[in-house]
């Protein structure tokens, strides 16, 4: 298979968005956009090019696409968690709910995990590959759910990179595909 572009990765990972939350409204009725085209407005005022994203009516799903050969290093994180907070400050989206992601296909260092953690309620980090398979994860609201965390139906065997640290559901695993996110930690419960 021969690689993709930096904007051929954009349109894969467009393509697989919904898989990067587990709100139904997102995954089932929001619009998606993607590439140069796609600008959000900041309180700033100046206009954010964002790679992929789902908008419903109550909630956002930012995504920035980083098809880099080096991982990504926490300067990385820093600067997409600024523009998110500009983007949400931003009076249109204000009453919403607003995520954002970082997809990669090479991985993250430590310094992001250890920020990532801190900040895992509002922005996400993901490995995907050129054939769109998840290999890597550092979230919480993507398989949080009502009751503790959940999964339904899930397949394969995950590897815990490291266990949650505290009671905001940190998490952290590794899966191969969007369906194949098996549950590591029940917060309720501080049981596997």
């Amino acid at each position: 298979m021969p690689k993709l572009s930096a904007s051929e990765y954009e349109k894969l990972i467009s393509s697989i968005s919904e898989a990067f939350t587990n709100s139904t409204r997102l995954r089932q009725f929001a619009r998606k956009e993607y590439g140069k085209k796609n600008l959000w407005m900041g309180a700033s005022g100046y206009k954010h090019q964002i790679d992929a994203s789902l908008k419903s009516d109550e909630e956002i799903l930012l995504v920035e696409c980083k098809h880099w050969t080096d991982r990504i290093k926490p300067g990385v994180f820093f600067d997409f968690f600024g523009r998110l907070i500009d983007i949400r400050n931003h009076p249109k989206y204000n009453n919403k709910i607003l995520r954002g992601a970082i997809v990669t296909k090479t991985g993250w260092t430590t310094g992001v995990e250890t920020a990532i953690k801190y900040y895992s309620q509002f922005c996400s980090v993901f490995k995907v590959n050129d054939i769109s398979e998840i290999e890597g994860m550092i979230h919480t609201h993507y398989i949080a759910g009502a009751g503790g965390i959940q999964s339904e139906g899930a397949v394969g065997q995950p590897t815990i990179i490291q266990e949650p640290t505290n009671s905001d559901n940190d998490i952290i695993v590794k899966s191969s595909s969007p369906s194949d996110v098996t549950i590591i930690w029940d917060t309720e419960t501080q049981k596997k």
